[in-house]
C-alpha cells in the first residue's frame, strides 16, 4: 500500500469515527428505539395520532405532563409522589376526555391542549380536589 493510499484510508475512518461518537452522544439506544417504535407506528397507520406522555426531543408537541405540571407547580407538589390516576385530577381526566372526544371528532388538535394546558385544564385549589393521597 502507498503512502498517499494509507492517509486516505486514515481520514475516512477518523471521519467514521467521529460520526459514530456524534451518534452516541446524540442517540442512546432508548432514543434509537423510541424513535424506531414511532416510524413504524407512523409507516403501519398514517393515520395515527400519537400522544407523549412526556416532552421528548424536537418531536412532541405537548405533552400530558404538561397537564400534571399545572398541579405540581401551584400546589407545590412533587413529581416523585405523583400516584393519581394518569396523574391528573379527576377534573382533568373529564377535560382530557372531552378533549380527545372533541379531537376524534375534528374539532380540535389535541396536541394544542397540552402545549398550553393552562388555557384548556382547570388548576386544583387543593390537594383534596387534585386528588392527592
Amino acid at each position: 500500500m502507498n503512502k498517499d493510499a494509507n492517509c486516505l484510508f486514515d481520514s475516512r475512518l477518523t471521519k467514521t469515527i467521529k460520526n459514530e461518537v456524534q451518534k452516541n452522544m446524540h442517540y442512546d439506544s432508548n432514543i434509537i428505539y423510541h424513535t424506531a417504535y414511532l416510524d413504524s407506528i407512523k409507516y403501519q397507520r398514517p393515520d395515527t395520532h400519537i400522544i407523549f406522555a412526556f416532552d421528548f426531543l424536537d418531536r412532541t408537541n405537548g405533552s400530558m405532563i404538561n397537564i400534571s405540571k399545572l398541579d405540581w407547580q401551584a400546589l407545590g407538589l412533587k413529581e416523585d409522589d405523583d400516584h393519581r390516576y394518569c396523574h391528573m385530577s379527576p377534573q382533568q381526566n373529564r377535560e382530557f376526555a372531552n378533549y380527545i372526544q372533541c379531537h376524534i371528532n375534528g374539532e380540535i388538535d389535541i396536541h394544542t391542549t397540552m402545549t398550553s394546558p393552562q388555557e384548556f385544564y382547570t388548576t386544583s385549589n387543593s390537594k383534596e380536589e387534585a386528588g392527592w393521597k
